[in-house]
């Protein structure tokens, strides 16, 4: 399995790829499935919601991921 390091370098070269608004409904994937392959799932919350366990880190590489696809977004709306 990738570390964590190697996969998340490969989601941000997803990113910086995306030429248009449909490659980043695919940036978006992969950094959710970023997500999911490191957060431990715990079960279904109060309304149907999936909840998972993370660490800090897998917090802020995904935070950061999802910053870096809505600024990639406004620049194609410039």
């Amino acid at each position: 399995m990738d570390s964590i390091f190697a996969v998340y370098r490969k989601a941000n070269k997803v990113i910086d790829s995306c030429e248009n608004k449909q490659h980043l409904v695919g940036a978006k994937k992969y950094s959710n499935n970023f997500f999911h392959t490191f957060a431990k799932f715990v079960g279904y919350g109060r309304y149907g919601f999936r909840e998972y366990l993370t660490d800090d880190l897998l917090s802020s590489m995904y935070e950061k991921l999802q910053k870096r696809i809505i600024e990639k977004k406004n620049s194609f709306e410039r």
